[in-house]
């Protein structure tokens, strides 16, 4: 018996590194950053309220199985990082707290679809707005994002892990980084 796979294999480390050498980053979104900061300190400002908000919509639910006879059982759990973008009643800008949701749909909604995907916001200050994605091949995607981090760690340790990354420090506290994932398939 032998297994035959579909899936295509894993890029060569030359292979990513050339692939992240034809990604260049984006001049519109470098000439665009007193935009995004307007973005960043906007949801900078409001962060803890966002957080709570989330946090209060966030419901996992345990299934004990049919088995036992028990009911599931429903409740919240806060996470450490919560995604905002449209078209998800799970993470859609409208699950921000209705005071602050006109604003931040001005401010979203004054780049085009692609110049911003989404925005992440952290319990610790993080603050990375998606940009977009760019299909490089098959199975390797670049992520473009622009990442303000309070506390400078060195990676984004709880949130996407990249192949391979580049980046380049826009200001003092931004960084604009250019990730590559690879999807492979099932």
């Amino acid at each position: 018996m032998f297994c035959l796979s579909c899936a295509p294999p894993a890029a060569s480390p030359e292979e990513l590194s050339a692939a992240l050498g034809t990604v260049p980053f984006d001049q519109g979104v470098i000439a665009d950053l007193p935009r995004y900061r307007t973005l960043f300190e906007f949801v900078h400002t409001h962060i803890d309220t966002l957080i709570a908000a989330r946090d209060a919509r966030h419901f996992v639910t345990f299934v004990n199985g049919s088995r036992d006879g028990k009911r599931d059982t429903t409740y919240t759990t806060p996470e450490e990082c919560y995604a905002f973008f449209e078209h998800n009643d799970q993470y859609d800008l409208n699950t921000a707290p209705v005071f602050l949701r006109e604003q931040l749909h001005q401010l979203f909604h004054q780049f085009s679809t692609t110049r911003i995907r989404s925005f992440e916001i952290c319990e610790e200050g993080r603050v990375v707005i998606g940009i977009r994605q760019d299909d490089l091949t098959e199975t390797l995607e670049a992520m473009h994002e622009l990442i303000w981090d309070p506390r400078r760690n060195e990676d984004r340790l709880k949130t996407i892990t990249y192949v391979l990354d580049k980046d380049t420090l826009l200001a003092r506290d931004c960084i604009y980084r250019i990730g590559l994932v690879e999807d492979l398939g099932w």
